[in-house]
């Protein structure tokens, strides 16, 4: 059973009685055992004289000049972040937590029963290598995923677990993994589902199931303990002073002693509104909030020795609430069923709803994880990821289809490093870089003329020129605008290879088929020169200009050109000049008058033009 299900599982029950922790790789110890590299002296061979192929001065006309006023040209914002801001701000009314209604506390006075187990050994674990990750591209933020072609037992990711000692626990709809960032060993025992896990201070995992009740596995050891007398559930967790909290969805609370060897059994009879609970949460101050399936909240005050009841008479919307958690700021993220996310602030007595009219989908709220930049990452169970600034005044969206397959999402968790994994239905796992780490994926959807990039240059006014197979766009960082989206009439292929900037507001452009192109911003003109104005051809490929101011041009097939703005002159060298091939890849120049050319077949060419000569 999926989250998915889970609405109909539980609406059955209500009718039924009631990226890998990473690790330095380690070098070798006996560096002796190596051979040391071959150093050999780079030598050319014999040089040979070369004659340029000197376009005539009549056959060199004035390129075709056109208006090019940048300024004019179509332009649309654009998020470095991927963040937006809301469309609409967040509804906010006041939140009076002392004037909830309530009833008594008393944990002394119910009884404790014994913790049946049933001990069995953990078994062989599978241990397989883990395969490289796939890169996501087509989502704006980067992620690499994981799936059975890397080792996972199965694609339907139902929740990970970071522990203490660096591991990384993965439970599927097949078999639990535990992965060490190297390898995957896999246990035999099919627990069934289980959408939540829990490390206790002795270093074990608690596992709770859905029919199958709690496991309890000690790796190191090599055991598990299944607990026999706690009635079907979803969710444990273990909290500041080592009680464990089991939910069950017929029969209350279950609170375990840190000792694990009784228990209290927390039901209506002893203050619950009822006895369906879904999950529980611990916050700062050492509350337990206790989600049930159809009445909102009981939130268990141990200070204060009361239960206090938080439902719609109080103004929460979602009864069916699957998820919470608390940021850094105060903040308590509520998620249930299509109702947004609620954000309760005891503190400053404040309730904040963030729904569709800011942006979210209808979906249900499934997951909350606060990042290391203070940002809230929501998982849902149709729209993917949605991650809210730390003020809650911005957001992003990453969609299913960009990265989860076409799966919902199940679980999130982070590790040491920052890492965000994040499991899915159909998906797999994911996992997004920390921040500092990750790479903004720039496309079509967020403005670029054209996903086939060739060209990128960023000029002195710190513009970045992104030349594509369709055209030029230029970026503005600072304004958060994509400047220019510049498709001009210069030719049936307009693909942008090389930018090169010769002046202060003079840019040259080059691409096969284009032929040179010369962009003056302030005379507002774009000049073509091409083969009608004396180019050997108009297959151009890089720029470069040299210590002289002299701009070199290579081609796919004529060689290279050397081109003199100045005085408008043209010569080249091909094969028959010297050159070991006609199809250059690039030229530099190595100090002043000699330059190394690349060739896609000939190696390296050392020209001197003192020399007048090729080696």
């Amino acid at each position: 059973m999926t989250l998915k299900r889970l609405p109909v599982f539980l609406f059955c029950f209500m009718f039924s009685g009631c990226w890998f922790s990473s690790h330095p790789v380690p070098m070798p110890l006996n560096e002796t055992r190596f051979s040391k590299p071959v150093q050999k002296p780079v030598k050319f061979s014999t040089s040979t004289g070369i004659k340029w192929n000197v376009v005539p001065a009549d056959s060199i006309h004035p390129g075709n000049v056109m208006p090019f006023d940048i300024s004019k040209f179509p332009s649309r914002p654009f998020n470095p972040t991927g963040m937006a801001p809301l469309p609409n701000p967040a509804i906010q009314e006041s939140f009076q937590y002392d004037k909830l209604p309530d009833t008594i506390l008393n944990l002394d006075v119910i009884p404790s029963e014994p913790v049946i187990y049933k001990t069995s050994l953990l078994g062989i674990a599978k241990k397989t290598a883990l395969g490289q990750p796939r890169l996501r591209t087509d989502s704006y933020y980067t992620s690499f995923e994981y799936s059975d072609d890397q080792g996972l037992p199965a694609q339907s990711v139902e929740n990970i677990l970071h522990t203490r000692d660096g591991l990384c626990w993965i439970l599927t709809s097949r078999g639990l993994s535990i992965s060490n960032g190297e390898s995957l060993e896999t246990y035999p025992t099919n627990y069934g589902d289980c959408f939540y896990m829990a490390e206790d201070s002795l270093g074990q995992v608690w596992l709770r199931t859905i029919r199958n009740g709690v496991f309890v596995i000690n790796r190191k050891a090599g055991i598990q303990k299944q607990i026999m007398n706690f009635q079907s559930g979803v969710h444990v967790r273990v909290d500041k002073k080592g009680f464990v909290w089991v939910g069950s969805l017929t029969d209350g609370l279950y609170l375990i002693s840190p000792d694990q060897k009784t228990f209290k059994h927390i039901t209506k009879r002893n203050g619950l509104v009822n006895n369906e609970t879904v999950i529980t949460y611990e916050d700062k101050k050492g509350r337990i909030w206790v989600a049930n399936q159809k009445e909102g909240m009981d939130i268990l005050d141990p200070a204060s020795g009361k239960i206090k009841r938080l439902g719609a008479a109080q103004g929460l919307r979602n009864n069916l609430v699957y998820n919470m958690s608390e940021n850094r700021n105060g903040d308590l993220f509520i998620g249930g069923v299509n109702q947004g996310v609620e954000v309760i602030n005891i503190g400053n007595g404040t309730y904040k709803r963030i729904d569709s009219a800011q942006g979210f989908k209808k979906s249900s709220i499934y997951n909350f994880l606060e990042d290391p930049e203070g940002r809230m990452w929501v998982s849902s169970d149709s729209a993917g990821i949605y991650i809210l600034s730390s003020h809650a005044d911005s957001i992003a969206n990453i969609s299913n289809r960009e990265a989860f397959g076409d799966g919902l999402v199940q679980c999130m968790d982070m590790d040491k490093q920052g890492r965000i994994y994040i499991g899915s239905l159909t998906g797999g796992m994911n996992v997004f870089p920390p921040a500092d780490q990750i790479v903004h994926h720039l496309s079509v959807k967020q403005g670029i003329i054209d996903d086939n990039v060739w060209a990128l240059f960023k000029d002195s006014k710190q513009r970045l020129w992104v030349g594509t197979y369709g055209g030029l766009n230029i970026i503005t960082p600072d304004k958060k605008i994509i400047e220019v989206r510049i498709n001009p009439p210069l030719n049936q292929n307009n693909r942008t290879e090389d930018v090169l900037q010769i002046g202060p507001d003079q840019f040259l452009i080059c691409g096969p088929n284009l032929g040179l192109c010369l962009i003056d911003e302030v005379k507002h003109t774009l000049e073509k020169i091409g083969v009608k104005e004396g180019m050997p051809t108009n297959n151009l490929r890089y720029l470069m200009q040299d210590s002289q101011g002299q701009i070199w041009i290579t081609s796919n097939r004529s060689g290279i050109i050397r081109f003199d703005l100045k005085t408008r002159t043209i010569r080249y060298l091909n094969q028959a000049s010297g050159l070991s091939s006609a199809v250059i890849s690039g030229v530099q120049e190595v100090e002043p008058g000699r330059f190394w050319i690349s060739t896609y077949s000939g190696g390296i060419d050392n020209l001197d033009l003192a020399q007048n000569t090729v080696s």
